[in-house]
């Protein structure tokens, strides 16, 4: 289960980040399905900026 969670400033005022998903290994690699929030807020002009959606990762091993 991937999970990843961050805040910060930056150019910005406020950003923050979070990701949650599932994974299952198999015998040649593994497979993760995550859904993720990324939002900024900027004092100039009052904008709020949040994205989020789904992700697919595949990972392989030899």
């Amino acid at each position: 289960m991937p999970f990843y969670a961050d805040i910060g400033a930056g150019s910005s005022n406020w950003t923050w980040q979070a990701i949650l998903g599932l994974g299952y290994r198999f015998d040649w690699g593994e497979v993760t399905l995550a859904w993720r929030a990324l939002s900024y807020q900027f004092d100039e002009g009052d904008v709020d900026v949040t994205f989020s959606g789904p992700g697919l990762g595949l990972g392989f091993r030899w």
